[in-house]
């Protein structure tokens, strides 16, 4: 089951919000088939601020580091980090996760739709086959918190190739069942109070985010047992510390890091694409047999076809360019068929 399929099961995709790996590896650990990510949490703990854009670099470090969980997972990446969607696009290759969250706010203003909206459709043209969750802070931040300018805010980053909308701070039952009725794509909330995840999806609600909740009541936990300890109250329950020490072990030593991130843009020519498709196959099965490949995975969008690779080591991409599927295969026999191919290559541990 893909992560958009996620969305459409019988009841919301309840998603939790990690800040950091043991928190993640926690939630696997309850069966949670996908993690997000809370920019608050990741800011926060950086000793930032929320939606300052300051949290870029820790955020990039954090998916990277969730590469290897066994699960989904999405990235809140704040506004994208930069007002230049092209900027905003590059950035986002670079987590190589399932899906992310944008938002149309920078420094708890609203920016115009169309900001966001170009922002929506730079991703999803060199990212196709991500699952772009485009977050309307009308009534987060309580600016134009009406239905009719979330609306039209949201149809904007629909129009723009958005899958799925994300609008925090909307509790009303009236708004959240127009929002899921109008919309063609998944609706996000966060939890609201009086109303059970059965009950927003009854109202067609299909993903319910944690948000921040996870670390403010980490935060809260951690001064109840301290206070616990001052005051001889008892000693809340905690993970078990041997448990976490062979969950973080297990985890370090479950899959090597990828060292570089491979990029590659296909045109095909009209009528080849059946062809196109066909060898793709072949090489997909060909290259993850590679002991040194980590991820192949191949994107169809309007016209383009992106690949996604990874490698354990700048040695392991040069080994794969000299394979019999890579010289037979792209060179001898896909290439012909392109209108054009380019490749980008990314050090990701860099």
């Amino acid at each position: 089951m893909t992560f958009a399929e996620l969305h459409q099961g019988p009841e919301p995709l309840v998603l939790p919000n990690a800040w950091d790996v043991p928190s993640a590896l926690a939630l696997v650990a309850e069966g949670f088939p996908a993690i997000g990510t809370t920019s608050f949490g990741v800011a926060s703990s950086q000793g930032n601020p929320d939606g300052g854009r300051a949290s870029r670099d820790a955020n990039l470090a954090l998916a990277r580091a969730l590469r290897a969980l066994p699960v989904y997972v999405s990235v809140d990446i704040e506004d994208g980090y930069s007002d230049d969607p092209a900027e905003v696009a590059a950035y986002v290759e670079q987590l190589a996760v399932a899906g992310i969250n944008i938002e149309d706010s920078t420094a708890e203003r609203l920016v115009t739709p169309e900001l966001l909206a170009a922002k929506v459709a730079e991703i999803k043209r060199r990212s196709p086959g991500l699952f772009v969750n485009a977050r309307v802070d009308t009534y987060w931040l309580r600016q134009d918190a009406e239905p009719a300018p979330t609306l039209e805010r949201a149809a904007a980053y629909v129009r723009a190739g958005a899958d799925g909308v994300f609008v925090p701070g909307a509790t009303d039952p009236a708004l959240l069942r127009e929002l899921a009725e109008t919309l063609p794509v998944p609706v996000n909330t966060l939890p609201v109070p009086g109303l059970s995840v059965n009950a927003l999806g009854r109202l067609g609600v299909r993903r319910v985010s944690t948000g921040s909740l996870p670390y403010r009541a980490a935060l809260n936990a951690a001064v109840e047992a301290a206070r616990a300890v001052r005051d001889g109250l008892q000693v809340p329950h905690a993970l078990d510390y041997q448990r976490m020490q062979e969950q973080l072990t297990g985890y370090r030593d479950s899959a090597p890091v990828p060292e570089l991130q491979v990029i590659a843009r296909y045109q095909v020519l009209p009528g080849n694409e059946e062809q196109v498709d066909e060898l793709l196959a072949q090489l997909t099965t060909a290259t993850r047999s590679e002991p040194g490949n980590l991820a192949f995975a191949a994107y169809h969008g309007a016209g383009e076809i992106v690949l996604l690779e990874r490698y354990a080591s700048r040695e392991a991409f040069a080994q794969h360019r000299e394979t019999g599927h890579f010289t037979e295969l792209v060179l001898g026999r896909i290439v012909p068929l392109l209108e054009s191919r380019t490749v980008e290559v990314y050090d990701v541990t860099s």
